[in-house]
């Protein structure tokens, strides 16, 4: 609500405009909520971790809204089984397998960005490794753009039931995972049809969740 409320008064975008989602890691920072609930997850609240997050926010959308110009966009997707199970009922559940992107060039200077979106939780990395990380999504992330010399960004898809199958534990698991899942985005991407001209539209629902209940 802060963010769009920053928003809206600089460059004046409404709520509908904005989409929110998340680079899901549990090897983030701790302190971002105010309650018996999230400090149970993120620990004691710090109130300036939101008040970076909420500044880290407003400043790239400015940035990529000051730096909108005409590109092309493609759309594909493949499916990954092997990186992705049920974490609640193994193999008596069903999964969504699969990895799908966005591709966008620009076309004065060519930069291109890739958005994947893919179910596993990223908790291929235990509860025991205390440093800041991004998982199995980070290294995607950093394999993508050492390939492309783009830019990347990896979106939590169903997670909830999904989590990671990795073949090894820790960062061998993570780095495995993540760098297939990369090798095969980018070798898509390559054959993804680009168009210039794309209609794209939004829904947005407004209602009220329940009561919080523990």
């Amino acid at each position: 609500e802060e963010v769009l409320r920053h928003l809206a008064a600089e460059p004046g975008l409404r709520r509908d405009q904005v989409y929110f989602t998340a680079t899901h890691t549990h090897g983030s920072l701790g302190g971002w909520g105010d309650g018996w609930v999230a400090e149970q997850f993120g620990g004691p609240f710090v109130p300036e971790v939101r008040v970076w997050m909420v500044g880290q926010l407003t400043r790239v959308a400015r940035q990529a809204w000051a730096s909108m110009g005409p590109a092309s966009i493609g759309f594909d997707a493949f499916d990954a089984p092997e990186g992705v199970r049920n974490r609640l009922v193994g193999d008596a559940g069903t999964v969504d397998p699969e990895f799908a992107f966005l591709r966008v060039r620009r076309d004065d200077d060519g930069r291109e960005a890739l958005w994947g979106s893919y179910s596993a939780h990223a908790t291929v990395l235990g509860a025991g490794e205390m440093r800041f990380h991004g998982d199995y999504p980070g290294v995607w992330q950093e394999s993508v753009e050492s390939a492309t010399g783009g830019l990347a960004l990896c979106a939590a898809g169903a997670v909830g039931s999904h989590g990671p199958k990795a073949t090894r534990p820790g960062w061998d698991g993570a780095r495995q995972l993540g760098e297939d899942l990369a090798r095969r985005t980018v070798e898509r991407s390559r054959r993804c049809r680009m168009m210039s001209e794309v209609q794209l539209g939004t829904a947005a629902v407004t209602f009220e969740l329940p009561p919080l209940r523990v």
